[in-house]
Formats: structure tokens, C-alpha cells, sequence
């Protein structure tokens, strides 16, 4: 689903046991040497973003209706609602 450049960057996350957690379209944060730079690494804060977005909006398979839901669920972070 990504790009090649971002394939490279972002990996899906795959747990070692089965769990709930498996079928919610998460990312996984790789883990970083430096606390300044490496945690606003773009391969270390996309996921982090990502995986804080809500399952529906994770799952959903249109452009269009991403950039939708994710502009109400951010105006809703914003203003408290």
C-alpha cells in the first residue's frame, strides 16, 4: 500500500502472538539511539501518528475520505469536542 520510498521507512506491525491488537492496521515504531533527532525521525514519528489515529480511520481505503475524517478528527483534538 505504500509507496517504495515509504515501504522502506514504514513497516506494518506484526505481533508475535496472536492478539487483538493484529487486525488494527498498525505501524511499528522502531526504536531510536538518539532522544533529540531520533524520535522525530520521519520512520520513527509517522508510525507513532499513525497508530494514535482511531481504527476507523486507519482502515478506511479512500483517499478522499481520509483526508475527510482526519480533518474532523483533528478539529475535534483542537477544539475539545
Amino acid at each position: 500500500r505504500f509507496s517504495p520510498y515509504l515501504s522502506e521507512l514504514l513497516h506494518p506491525y506484526t505481533p508475535s502472538q496472536s492478539l487483538q491488537s493484529s487486525s488494527a492496521a498498525l505501524l511499528s515504531v522502531p526504536s531510536f539511539r538518539l532522544s533529540t533527532m531520533g524520535a522525530r525521525a520521519f520512520s520513527c514519528s509517522v508510525p507513532r501518528l499513525w497508530n494514535f489515529l482511531p481504527l476507523h480511520i486507519r482502515q478506511l481505503d479512500s483517499i478522499t475520505h481520509f483526508k475527510s475524517q482526519i480533518k474532523i478528527h483533528l478539529f475535534k483534538l483542537a477544539y475539545s469536542l
